[in-house]
């Protein structure tokens, strides 16, 4: 019998990335798609992105040296999560830009969640009961990147993880 090959899903354009501010996500257990995703002050940041937003987790290793044992074990210990720097598209000259959307509502210092979304084709619209990542963070130093030719104008930015990551959890209304 031949093998059953799971499809998985194609990862291109399959990602949206919210920023949301602290004010607007009463519940981080329970993103609301109104009151958070689609608030005034919230951002869909995804196509400001140049490079990959990419979340991670460092695992501490706690040993167990047993003296009944020849073995070594081992088990899991604390989880550091991290967010690695964002980079993306700003214009500080023409501050009305859409291209300045992010590089305004990003402020340094600024506390929020990032609300993530996989596996779904990015112009799907939100909508209840849909899977997403919410990981609290506060925001660095927006640091303008070299003016390279033939690119644009970027900014990096270190999120600073502080709070539980909550992963899939489902969107409400």
């Amino acid at each position: 019998m031949p093998a059953s090959v799971p499809p998985g899903f194609v990862s291109d354009a399959s990602l949206r990335v919210y920023w949301v501010p602290a004010a607007n996500l009463a519940n981080p257990a329970a993103p609301g798609i109104a009151a958070a995703l689609n608030a005034a002050t919230s951002l869909d940041i995804t196509c400001y992105l140049t490079g990959d937003f990419a979340p991670d987790a460092d695992v501490a290793t706690i040993t167990d040296d047993r003296v009944c044992l020849k073995q070594v074990l081992e088990d899991m210990g604390a989880i550091t999560w991290k967010v690695d720097d964002l980079q993306y598209i700003y214009d500080v000259q023409n501050a009305a830009s859409i291209s300045n959307k992010a590089y305004a509502g990003m402020t340094p210092g600024a506390i929020g969640y990032f609300v993530t979304r996989y596996g779904m084709d990015y112009d799907t619209a939100p909508a209840t009961g849909q899977k997403v990542d919410v990981i609290p963070v506060k925001l660095g130093p927006q640091v303008k990147l070299p003016v390279t030719r033939n690119t644009k104008g970027k900014v990096k930015q270190k999120p600073f993880v502080n709070g539980p990551f909550l992963p899939d959890v489902a969107l409400v209304a």
